[in-house]
């Protein structure tokens, strides 16, 4: 400790040398300030994975070619129109794009969870909705 922290009663941290020494007033007020420097560094802890796990969500979906010739499925099977090869197809696409949808919603559960709020209000907070299947 340096001369003038051990004067202050104050470690070189910032910190007071017997936090039972200081008046109540005090005491208080660094028990803000502490908080206050816990947030913010629980803030930037999440940022990073909150930024992953949004990046993440983002891509468990179908990509656009895959999208796209699944939409067209859709609408041969609905006009009885789909071949053997095409029934295969389609099922496949199906089953991945369900599986990215299972993992999508593990992932926001995950963020709603880090930021202490229902998985109704993150989908709020993202302007997300529940989609039917297609």
């Amino acid at each position: 400790m340096s001369k003038s922290s051990a004067s202050s009663g104050i470690y070189s941290g910032g910190f007071p040398a017997n936090l039972s020494d200081l008046p109540l007033n005090e005491l208080e007020k660094l028990a803000i300030q502490v908080r206050k420097a816990i947030e913010v560094k629980k803030q930037k802890n999440n940022a990073t994975p909150e930024a992953d796990l949004i990046q993440s969500i983002n891509s468990t979906v179908l990509n656009v070619r895959e999208k796209k010739r699944y939409e067209t499925l859709v609408e041969k099977m609905e006009a009885s129109q789909l071949s053997s090869a095409e029934q295969i197809e389609f099922v496949k696409l199906t089953q991945k794009d369900e599986k990215l949808r299972n993992k999508r919603l593990e992932l926001l559960i995950h963020l709603a969870k880090i930021r202490n709020v229902t998985l109704s209000q993150l989908m709020d907070q993202m302007g997300l909705s529940m989609q039917a299947n297609g």
